[in-house]
């Protein structure tokens, strides 16, 4: 997260919410820093994004994961 790539934003993404689908299907406790982590990567990624598309936080929310669901 440091060096603030985006690249680096969505594995922290995309890992963090695995690993947290993972322990609710196990009924586990979810992780707090997993947690926060994830808050902060996507806020910084969507903010970015936000600019350069010209488009709200939400909306380039949804706009990133209906390119990645296709």
């Amino acid at each position: 997260m440091h060096n603030g790539s985006f690249e680096s934003l969505v594995k922290i993404i995309k890992t963090t919410y695995i690993r947290n689908e993972n322990r609710k299907k196990n009924k586990k406790k979810l992780s707090e820093i997993d947690e926060e982590y994830f808050i902060k990567a996507e806020s910084y990624l969507y903010n970015e994004l936000s600019i350069v598309l010209n488009l709200s936080f939400e909306e380039t929310k949804d706009y990133v994961i209906k390119k990645l669901v296709n």
